[in-house]
């Protein structure tokens, strides 16, 4: 059953998760591979969808169940955008690390629980481990999926000292600074990143995050503040908000059910 838009719900103004699903897609070129997380994937799914039916009509997505057409992607309005069913070539996790190890992969989406001014992002335990802490999703393949060619996609679902921390406790997904200092070759650049507050990038000539954009409604210094690790802050701009078209596509073909906008 197909859900009506209204001409009202098209005009409204973006949701934050917009936002973000439009600063991702349009760094996804066309004829490139990415791959898709399982858990918590509405905005990459719909960045990814979104890309596919504006620009990219050649993606190649993967995900854990298989490869996907990414003009498929519907999000539903329970759960995410992705289901084994949708896979029109299944295949397992073990085919996701070899396409990495085979620097099939031109870039890859992560969230996680923390994040450090490094690059370097955790998604195992925040907290003390003798008290319990918080337990994560864990790393799913994350130490190779920083040898993807092009970009290492970061969102986050919150901006606080919490989340942006001087030190991650676990480092699931290791930074560029660790992987060199490890003997190993840089892979994927950290960024971008996009948090409810502005657009990160990590910079490997300073060796430190900076500060790209500020999303509209905020400020540099509040970003600054709630950020738990220094910031390059030089040149930092407005992040672009979503264009109408984007919009228009975003809630009449990837998200009717309007779910980016419900959190």
């Amino acid at each position: 059953m197909s859900t009506v838009v209204s001409a009202s719900d098209v005009r409204a103004p973006s949701s934050l998760q917009e936002l973000q699903v439009c600063q991702f897609s349009r760094l996804i070129a066309d004829r490139t591979v990415g791959i898709l997380p399982g858990v918590r994937n509405e905005v990459p799914s719909a960045a990814v969808a979104l890309a596919a039916r504006m620009h990219a009509p050649g993606l190649h997505i993967h995900t854990f169940y298989g490869e996907l057409d990414p003009r498929s992607i519907r999000l539903r309005a329970v759960g995410g955008g992705l289901s084994p069913a949708a896979a029109r070539r299944p295949h397992g996790l073990s085919d996701l690390f070899d396409l990495l190890h085979r620097r099939e992969v031109d870039w890859a989406f992560y969230g996680g629980l923390q994040l450090d001014g490094y690059g370097n992002l955790n998604l195992v335990q925040a907290g003390d481990p003798s008290s319990g802490g918080f337990r994560g999703p864990g790393t799913a393949g994350g130490a190779s999926q920083t040898v993807c060619n092009q970009h290492l996609f970061i969102w986050l679902h919150e901006h606080s000292p919490r989340v942006l921390v001087p030190e991650v406790t676990f480092a699931g997904v290791p930074g560029q600074r660790r992987i060199v200092a490890a003997g190993g070759t840089a892979g994927a650049p950290a960024g971008p990143i996009v948090t409810p507050l502005a657009v990160l990038r990590y910079d490997p000539v300073c060796e430190a995050m900076r500060l790209v954009s500020v999303h509209p409604g905020h400020d540099v210094g509040e970003v600054v503040r709630k950020t738990g690790f220094p910031l390059l802050t030089d040149g930092a701009g407005v992040t672009a908000l979503p264009t109408a078209e984007e919009l228009h596509i975003l809630r009449t073909e990837v998200d009717p059910d309007g779910r980016l906008r419900s959190t």
